[in-house]
């Protein structure tokens, strides 16, 4: 029986284990546990049964520890077991970790889900009472509208500015529109809506809302009316509020669609492999008993479940206070104070890698005016915003319109902690590095914004130039080669972080014709083909074939084509296209002790609508080889 009252805490460990080999002894006489974590370590690296046997006394002990848990945290989101001194006087990052080190988590218990509302409603009360870093808003101004699920027919509720609790539901509408509000339902959706006319879906977020003890539930398709720009615009421009100010989010993770249900598709996708092994458990304190399944999915939330996929939830997850996540493999409860109890483990830390976690945003004080360190601020909570945007890129959206939208509460935050000015996806402050994102040969959509900013993007990979992250490592910027002369945005209803109806940008910097006769012809890069001409200086001794020549222009259009070797580059490359320098960046090369330097620039084709008028085509790295990036002639452009 585990009783979790008395289980161990984040900081210390019971001995569960004197030796691996006596761990071995233990499953051989038939432990299902030991057996489970033989095997569970057996998927990683095999270990003989004795590897341990030199090792000093204290070393070999194995230890069992509790995470996502500290004094003030009841209830246990995950479970560790392994030679725990023996890891921290280990190399972490050698090839072969020798040592036992094995995850379990909690998991949904399938056949009793009251014990599992009961379980949950243990973290939510805990959270609520006795975690003070935890945002409480128990009495906020409700939404617009929200459902009323108080009565037997849940019915759709105008709030009229009162004070209440309630829930959000983030889900995936999936190919088929769920169930949806428009100006023809509002009335009968007003008077009820019965529960035999709701997705799966919405039946299980009621229930858990109900089961939970709250009365108003808030779900997207409800409670906006769908065929109502008006109305759509101006409920979309709250969803931080919305989801910030909500008790807690429920998250149908594994659920594809409205109809997949939460409940079904949590267990639906949990195959027997997942549930490794099943123990009672208990706790006195809270009033509970029932059984335990341990799954192999320690890390649930870096897994692209449907959900994940979907761009609106990157903010919906950010701005959530609490989260029940209802996962393929199990339930999962997330909060402030479970996030820092987690994130506090540098030993888990090590062994994963760094993880930038979303929620960081809010210990990152607003700059003020008189900061000594404001711009050093400012830079971490960009860094901070490019990695959100990274992420929100590869993520579906059904309407490109919707790009600006679904991450405006994002942008809001950051403007508020910085001060900066949002237009169209770019910072004003930092508008020539936000010009230099880049999505190679996979195509843009015009008709959805101006050219220069990515909102036209149409692909899930995104790339911005010089931050080093493994996605471009382009160096560091140096110096601009550009001014900022004007920015012109049309918004509707004059809300920066909204839908955009145009925009044009004047700039001015050097400039010469993509036409250079005497250089090699550009290098093309392609959704699964890229170079950075930086690499060309690290790697191009052992790996020459791979990198471009000498000289060559690393060039990134944004249009799709086939990218083939053999094809014609004067029928990709617009003849009349100019390149525009925006900024010079540079890195150090160790191998050659030297600095590699090279040069951004926008890649622009005229519209034919006046001398000086152009629409970006694309971003360039230019080389700064035998000086080819020097003296050239000044001009003033505007891109629209």
């Amino acid at each position: 029986m585990l009783d979790i009252d008395v289980f161990p805490s984040h900081d210390t460990a019971y001995d569960h284990h004197e030796s691996y080999t006596a761990l071995c002894i233990s499953a051989a006489t038939g432990c299902t546990l030991c057996q489970c974590i033989k095997d569970e370590q057996s998927r990683h690296l095999q270990l003989a049964d004795d590897f341990d046997a030199s090792f000093p006394p204290e070393d070999r002990q194995i230890k069992c520890f509790a995470f996502d848990r500290k004094e003030n945290v009841r209830g246990i989101c995950r479970i560790r077991i392994g030679q725990h001194v023996l890891l921290k006087k280990q190399p972490v990052d050698s090839n072969e970790l020798h040592f036992l080190w094995v995850f379990f988590g909690l998991c949904v218990k399938e056949d009793d889900p009251l014990s599992d509302f009961k379980t949950v409603d243990g973290w939510l009360q805990t959270c609520l009472k006795d975690h003070p870093n935890c945002n409480q808003n128990p009495n906020s101004i409700l939404p617009t509208r929200v459902i009323n699920v108080g009565s037997t027919i849940p019915f759709l509720q105008a709030t009229q500015g009162q004070r209440g609790a309630w829930v959000t539901l983030s889900h995936c509408w999936g190919t088929d529109a769920p169930l949806t509000t428009t100006t023809q339902t509002l009335r009968r959706h007003s008077q009820g809506i019965p529960l035999e006319n709701l997705p799966p879906t919405f039946k299980d977020a009621i229930e858990i809302t109900r089961r939970l003890g709250f009365q108003y539930i808030w779900i997207d398709s409800l409670c906006i009316l769908q065929d109502s720009r008006s109305d759509w615009l101006a409920e979309s421009s709250t969803m931080r509020e919305v989801y910030r100010n909500a008790a807690f989010n429920i998250s149908a993770d594994a659920s594809p669609s409205p109809s997949s249900g939460i409940f079904a598709s949590a267990n639906s996708r949990r195959s027997l492999n997942d549930a490794v092994i099943k123990l009672p458990f208990r706790s006195s304190k809270d009033h509970i008993t029932g059984e335990v399944s341990f799954h192999r999915d320690v890390f649930p939330s870096q897994t692209k479940l449907p959900l994940q996929e979907r761009a609106w939830v990157l903010q919906e997850s950010t701005f959530s206070p609490r989260r029940i996540r209802y996962l393929a493999s199990g339930i999962q409860w997330t909060c402030e104070t479970i996030r820092s109890a987690y994130e506090e483990d540098p030993i888990l830390e090590r062994i994963i890698g760094h993880r930038t976690d979303p929620h960081s945003i809010f210990q990152m004080p607003r700059v003020q005016a008189d900061d000594a360190e404001a711009q050093t601020r400012r830079n971490e909570i960009l860094a901070w915003w490019y990695e959100r945007l990274r992420d929100y890129l590869g993520r579906q959206i059904t309407f490109l319109t919707d790009r600006l939208p679904a991450i405006a509460g994002v942008a809001k935050e950051v403007a508020e902690r910085t001060g900066y000015h949002y237009r169209c996806g770019l910072w004003e402050e930092d508008f020539l590095s936000g010009l230099l994102w880049a999505a190679p040969g996979v195509g843009v959509d015009l008709s959805k914004g101006p050219s220069w900013s990515w909102a036209i993007v149409d692909c899930r990979k995104f790339v911005r130039a010089y931050i080093k992250d493994g996605i471009s490592s382009a160096g560091i910027l140096e110096e601009a080669r550009a001014q900022v002369l004007d920015i012109q945005v049309q918004n509707p209803n004059d809300d920066p972080f909204g839908q955009v109806e145009s925009g044009r940008i004047v700039l001015r910097g050097p400039w010469r014709s993509v036409v250079w006769g005497e250089k090699p012809m550009p290098f093309l890069e392609t959704y699964g083909r890229r170079r950075d001409i930086l690499e060309r200086h690290r790697f191009m001794d052992i790996h020459r074939d791979q990198f471009t020549e000498p000289s060559q222009i690393s060039l990134a259009l944004d249009r799709r084509f086939d990218g083939e070797e053999n094809e014609n580059k004067d029928e990709v490359v617009p003849r009349d296209a100019i390149y525009l320098q925006i900024n010079r960046f540079g890195d150090y090369d160790l191998k050659r002790r030297a600095d590699v330097r090279g040069i951004h620039a926008l890649v622009l084709q005229p519209t034919g609508k006046g001398e000086s008028e152009f629409r970006r085509i694309g971003m360039a790295q230019i080389p700064e080889d035998e000086g080819m990036a020097d003296d050239w002639p000044v001009r003033t452009v505007t891109i629209i």
